[in-house]
């Protein structure tokens, strides 16, 4: 049975609120020491305090939530394919080693990154108050510093915890429709009034399961998450770009590495299995096509998709 999409979602939100709730709590005294310097102006102090913000010490000592989440999220992709979670692949293996890489890499990310957005935040609010006088920023917002450094930590932790859950939850779902014999899926976004063009596009189109598979574990390889920026790039969302998304075809949109969401941070989308299958003729005219243009990349995503064509064909689903 499908677990339901609004538990989905509140996983990323639990993974978000536990870390932050930890790190403002180890920073709280720190925020406090930092508004006194500002107060006196003692600005090279400030300055040095910031080093004391480090959320390194709370990723690690919340290692076993964050995989709890991250194996959860997997299972949830796992529940859009099997009827019983129960009788799911996961159920065989308690922590894949493809989960705990997916840990690690996470683990580092908010290490390298939030920790540099809390940084530059803290030193551009830190720099502004020598600028304007601190007593005036400090009695404005009152514990002003803390709240800059807590919004930037958010933001950051925010971001990682739901590209977190959206890639595992893709990852769960490729290997149990593996496991199964699913040869497609399809793209299923949440269509309200918070979708944003890109997802709404997104949203119904058709993919195979093999090639997202093989995707989302070269992903979950990366030695530096930032590689991820490059290895998974999210599409833009300016007019000219969105037109261009609107024309593309699956085969395209998978060689731009966007037929797995999620496609900006805090994406909703989500896989759901599907019967569809590609028409080998259609592949064959557009493989042409690509091969005129000299596309290799097209070319070798319309060989895997005829791939996918051919064995659903010769198994008669």
């Amino acid at each position: 049975m499908a677990i339901n999409v609004k538990s989905f979602l509140a996983l990323e939100e639990s993974l978000t609120t536990r870390l932050l709730n930890a790190w403002t709590k180890k920073s709280a005294s720190t925020f406090r020491k930092i508004d006194t310097a500002l107060k006196n102006e003692e600005y090279g102090d400030a300055v040095k305090l910031v080093d004391d913000l480090d959320i390194t010490k709370t990723v690690e000592q919340n290692e076993k939530f964050i995989t709890l989440i991250t194996m959860s999220a997997a299972l949830f992709g796992a529940s859009r394919v099997t009827k019983s979670v129960k009788k799911s692949v996961f159920s065989k293996n308690k922590k894949p080693e493809e989960v705990q890489k997916a840990v690690d890499l996470m683990k580092l990310g908010l290490i390298q990154n939030v920790n540099d957005d809390i940084r530059k935040s803290s030193l551009q609010l830190i720099a502004n108050a020598e600028d304007e006088g601190a007593q005036k920023i400090v009695y404005k917002a009152g514990s002003a510093f803390g709240r800059a450094a807590t919004k930037a930590a958010k933001s950051g932790i925010n971001t990682a915890a739901s590209l977190q859950t959206s890639r595992m939850s893709v990852w769960g779902f490729t290997i149990e429709a593996g496991a199964l014999g699913i040869l497609n899926y399809s793209i299923s976004e949440q269509l309200d009034n918070r979708i944003c063009p890109v997802c709404k596009n997104m949203h119904g189109k058709t993919y195979s399961v093999d090639i997202a598979k093989s995707y989302v574990e070269t992903l979950l390889r990366a030695e530096n998450p930032n590689d991820l920026k490059s290895l998974a790039p999210f599409p833009k969302q300016d007019k000219a770009s969105l037109d261009r998304i609107a024309k593309m075809s699956p085969e395209e949109l998978t060689a731009s590495g966007w037929h797995i969401p999620p496609f900006h941070p805090l994406c909703r989308g989500i896989l759901r299995k599907t019967t569809d299958i590609p028409d080998l003729t259609d592949i064959n005219a557009r493989a042409q096509e690509a091969a005129d243009r000299g596309d290799s990349n097209i070319i070798n995503a319309l060989i895997a998709t005829a791939a996918v064509a051919t064995a659903a064909q010769a198994s008669g689903v």
